[in-house]
């Protein structure tokens, strides 16, 4: 295995994510999870360390936690949502896939009736994520923005930003790209 890994990375160039995008729709629950759980820790661990200035042994349990929970969240949702992804352009030549892939968001219409019908698939697709977790999100960015609010009001102003980009995230979610995806579908059926 870690040799494997070795080879993605070498063979991954700068600009060139074919290597890992097709590992990850390829990639185990476990995998999945590790990675998810490896990013989500060292990056809270380091912030809570770092960047706070709490020293690593403070920091620990954050570190875990994080860790632990990325990797639930990798093995379950993230895996599930690539699986749906990946089977909506199976079948598609790798080049029609990722013209499929830009042209579900953004982009011309593609003309050919496979890649359209794959990228009207992905936005479908889009749009049944977004709806299966619209309650979950919505929870969940609330009980970000009452920590945050805490943290503004007992710790330092500069939680405010966060607040600010934590509600920012919640209106594009709820609002502007469900809107945006089921324009982008209306254009895109077949």
């Amino acid at each position: 295995m870690p040799d494997r890994l070795v080879r993605l990375v070498r063979t991954s160039g700068a600009g060139d994510h074919r290597s890992v995008n097709d590992w990850l729709t390829r990639a185990p629950r476990w995998q999945l999870g590790l990675v998810m759980g490896l990013c989500c820790g060292l990056g809270t661990g380091f912030g809570i360390a770092v960047i706070a200035g709490d020293g690593w042994a403070d920091a620990v349990p954050g570190l875990v936690g994080a860790g632990v929970g990325g990797f639930i969240v990798g093995a379950t949702l993230l895996h599930g949502q690539i699986r749906r992804r990946t089977e909506a352009v199976a079948g598609l030549p790798a080049a029609d896939r990722r013209a499929a892939e830009r042209a579900f968001l953004r982009g011309p219409v593609p003309e050919d009736p496979e890649t359209r019908a794959a990228a009207y698939a992905l936005t479908q697709n889009a749009l049944a994520e977004q709806r299966r977790r619209r309650v979950v999100g919505v929870v969940g960015s609330l009980v970000i923005v009452a920590m945050l609010v805490n943290l503004a009001v007992q710790a330092s102003p500069w939680w405010w930003v966060g607040v600010a980009a934590t509600l920012g995230l919640l209106v594009y979610g709820w609002f502007v790209l469900p809107r945006r995806l089921r324009r982008r579908a209306d254009l895109l059926r077949p």
